[in-house]
């Protein structure tokens, strides 16, 4: 994890027995000893981590890691609730394949390059005119919005907060975390994102005051207070 990080007192790479594959053909399934894909057939081409497979339930909102994003987007293809846009949140400088987002090609993309860290003062650190960048974009492509960042834990989920909170309004923003947490029950929004964004929405603390005070984000931070 890069300088200046959250670090989080689990590590979300551990193996898990619920640990899925994913198929270009858009199937997601429990990897165990089934390595080809149960719909076409194909071997396994990506594995995730139990905490990485999307959940494709929610209406508008899909967030993942970097590596669920093309069989994300080919699952709720085949599902016929396609992708209108994609907003991805990758380390300045990486590429794709190496940490870095997959470009789709498919659908609008707007890639924003900013560190996971919750410290202002590093270089690096997520700014104003990205959560601005962001809300912009959402904004200009109606429907289904897929969020990602390299794990799917902390910036995307931030900027799905913003994005989802925007588009409530003031007073909404305990539904908007409730929305994001179904989307992405391991979320843990970088804290720093989700300040930007309170500013900029000029919720006077409301969107930081409901990611504070949530328990499970609270436990994944270890207990830790926020800056």
């Amino acid at each position: 994890m890069p300088e200046g990080s959250i670090s989080y007192p689990w590590h979300p790479m551990d193996d898990h027995p619920h640990d899925h594959a994913a198929c270009a053909c858009g199937e997601f399934w429990n990897l165990g000893r089934q390595l080809e894909c149960p719909v076409c057939g194909a071997p396994s081409t990506t594995r995730l981590r139990a905490w990485e497979v999307p959940v494709h339930g929610t209406e508008d909102l899909l967030i993942c890691g970097c590596l669920a994003v093309q069989s994300a987007m080919a699952a709720v293809a085949r599902a016929g609730q396609p992708i209108a846009a994609v907003l991805s949140l990758q380390s300045p400088g990486a590429v794709d394949g190496g940490g870095g987002a997959p470009r789709v090609g498919t659908v609008p993309q707007l890639v924003i390059e900013c560190e996971d860290t919750a410290d202002a003062a590093h270089p690096r650190a997520p700014r104003q005119h990205h959560v601005e960048a962001a809300l912009g974009f959402a904004r200009q492509h109606g429907g289904r919005l897929l969020i990602h960042c390299h794990l799917g834990i902390a910036r995307s989920t931030a900027m799905a907060l913003a994005v989802v909170a925007d588009g409530l309004g003031p007073g909404r923003e305990a539904e908007a975390l409730d929305r994001v947490l179904a989307a992405r029950p391991c979320a843990t929004p970088n804290p720093l994102i989700v300040a930007l964004s309170d500013r900029l929405l000029d919720r006077g603390g409301a969107l930081t005051a409901v990611v504070e005070g949530h328990p499970d984000i609270v436990r994944r931070r270890g207990g830790q207070s926020f800056p």
